[in-house]
């Protein structure tokens, strides 16, 4: 049989394991839209990128909800603030769709045909939509090779990664997924620490285009701090 002081000093140890795994990281699956119940464009702010924004707003269908947004020679994000640590199973998932690509549009990586018709930004290290601070850019492009990598025009501080191309998936809902950490290290060198904002944008300004695109299923999987 155990002594009293054995026991004491057994359950000492037992609290201070558990006192210390609740201050680390621990797993996080984050659903960004919160299933867009009551209350979740709280946490979602806009923000400009030319005279004119896109417009913002829910659609459903066979009982779905989803985000809608509409740019007629327009761009502009809705985005949110993200606090969770990159690890190496970290993913950013959605699914979304698109009315059609910007098929027009030529040499997507100048500055003057920099707009896509739907795009998943995701924020790295830093102030969001600070110039220093990284970011990944998951694009449907209108020409560009599907899996190409390339700086944004504005910026080497942005990296354009092309998941879906041309129009040939147009008016189809599309699962996608992507690894945080690899894409991250694939293009800037070196781990990414903290994912700090997420964005969803369409953009038509440059090109003086339409695009519709919708966007469900935002979820990014890390680590929080608690």
């Amino acid at each position: 049989m155990l002594s009293k002081r054995v026991l004491r000093l057994l359950i000492s140890v037992v609290v201070a394991g558990l006192a210390a795994t609740g201050a680390s990281s621990v797993p996080s699956k984050e659903d960004l839209f919160a299933g867009f119940a009551t209350g979740w464009r709280e946490d979602w702010m806009e923000r400009a990128m030319a005279p004119r924004s896109n417009t913002f707003r829910l659609e459903s269908e066979n009982g779905n909800r989803f985000l809608r947004v509409d740019s007629q020679n327009s761009a502009s994000a809705l985005w949110r603030r993200v606090d969770l640590e990159v690890t190496p199973g970290s993913l950013v998932s959605w699914r979304w769709r698109v009315v059609m690509s910007l098929g027009h549009v030529e040499n997507e990586r100048q500055r003057k045909s920099d707009d896509y018709a739907a795009r998943v930004a995701v924020m790295f290290d830093g102030e969001p939509f600070d110039r220093s601070t990284p970011l990944l850019m998951y694009v449907w492009a209108a020409n560009e090779t599907v899996g190409a990598v390339y700086p944004s025009p504005y910026t080497d501080k942005a990296a354009t990664i092309v998941v879906r191309s041309g129009d040939s998936e147009s008016g189809e809902w599309l699962m996608e997924e992507h690894q945080l950490s690899a894409d991250f290290e694939h293009y800037f060198g070196r781990p990414a620490k903290r994912v700090t904002a997420i964005a969803l944008m369409v953009d038509t300004d440059n090109t003086d285009s339409e695009a519709t695109a919708w966007f469900d299923e935002l979820v990014v999987h890390g680590s929080s701090t608690r």
